[in-house]
């Protein structure tokens, strides 16, 4: 037996060695990272321009380059792996901030989750919604009771979900640095914010687009689920007009803009809105209500989460694509969890979205209206 102990020993040292130099590579394989883009759910939190992160990531074979780059790769690496390119490519990834590139190493700073991942991501958010969920109890009943009192119950999910829990509470992300200002600047000219992608898709999850002025915003809670062409008449231009005539007559008054979106109730024969419209100062219950929840909410997810320990474990790139990643993760899971002990309900347009109706979708709007400074 004595006779076979040098080659053993060799195999011993070859397996050490190919641990050593594979250690913290990411190992990836169609079943959790599959090559079709089509497979993913791609989110984007921040501001974009035309030239959007959304566009670029499907040009030419960047998706492609981009998984390759999960695990740092020189460019002579991607040749060998048969992996096509050119400098234009990579010099608009890095551009685009989706792809770190120090010298001849390429490392994919945009976070893309696989299967793997994502699983246990989304099993650690639901575990702490489970958690943390006692300590909103109180909060969000007192939520729900008022809502009731001003006869809006029926727009609980969105106004807990939209304004809530993805608006109010993002803000102390914020305040804190966790995560940077999402202005278009110089620095960033084509987009802010953070872009990923994560495999599987969820069943269902929903998100706000929201269009800000000085004054008020007018937002729209959307879901996955929710067929596009509902949403056709919340276009740019018709929530410009929107804002226009609310702060000028208080009311809709534009002949064409009443005409489009009558269909979608949510104004009365007169103009007036009749979607929820929350003021933003101190003697407004409802928006008391929704603050209390959205601090404490966010200090419970800081306080439960460490995120060093996120960015190690699910390699995030750094500590704001950790937090965003995360809390949205955590949002959906705790709606889910709430859904599920009957403390909210599905708008219809996101439970039936092949019965939904115009008048349906309309309930999926709220204003903001907040003080300016005199």
């Amino acid at each position: 037996m004595l006779k076979y102990l040098p080659k053993f020993l060799v195999l011993i040292w070859l397996i050490l060695v190919f641990s050593m130099i594979t250690l913290g590579q990411e190992t990836l394989t169609e079943e959790d990272y599959p090559m079709n883009i089509k497979k993913y759910e791609l989110s984007l939190m921040g501001t974009s321009s035309k030239i959007s992160p959304r566009i670029v990531i499907k040009m030419d074979n960047n998706w492609e380059i981009l998984l390759a780059c999960l695990s740092e790769k020189t460019k002579d690496e991607l040749k060998d792996r048969g992996i096509r390119f050119t400098d234009s490519q990579i010099m608009l990834l890095q551009a685009m901030r989706l792809l770190e590139v120090k010298r001849e190493r390429l490392k994919t700073t945009m976070p893309i989750l696989g299967s793997v991942k994502m699983r246990s991501l989304r099993k650690k958010m639901r575990d702490l919604s489970l958690k943390i969920e006692p300590e909103l109890r109180s909060d969000v009943d007192a939520f729900k009771t008022e809502l009731k009192k001003i006869g809006r119950e029926e727009n609980m999910y969105t106004l807990l979900f939209s304004y809530t829990l993805d608006e109010l509470a993002w803000k102390p992300f914020f305040e804190k640095s966790l995560i940077r200002s999402f202005g278009i600047t110089s620095e960033n000219p084509f987009w802010t914010g953070v872009y990923w992608a994560c495999y599987p898709p969820r069943e269902f999850l929903c998100g706000t687009n929201k269009m800000d002025f000085k004054e008020v915003s007018f937002a729209v809670n959307w879901s996955n689920v929710l067929l596009e062409e509902m949403l056709k008449g919340f276009y740019r231009a018709n929530l410009k007009m929107l804002y226009k005539d609310y702060l000028e007559y208080g009311k809709i008054v534009n002949d064409d803009l009443r005409k489009e979106l009558a269909p979608y109730k949510i104004f009365d024969s007169s103009g007036n809105l009749t979607v929820p419209i929350i003021e933003e100062k101190e003697d407004n219950q409802l928006y008391l209500k929704c603050k209390s929840i959205a601090v404490k909410a966010n200090q419970l997810f800081l306080d439960n989460v460490d995120v060093k320990s996120l960015i190690e474990e699910y390699k995030f790139y750094d500590e704001e694509k950790a937090v965003v990643v995360s809390y949205h993760e955590w949002m959906w899971e705790y709606m889910d969890y709430l859904e599920e002990r009957g403390i909210v309900k599905k708008p219809f347009a996101f439970s039936n979205p092949s019965e939904a109706e115009p008048k349906d979708v309309g309930t999926l709007m709220f204003v903001i209206k907040r003080l300016t400074e005199q």
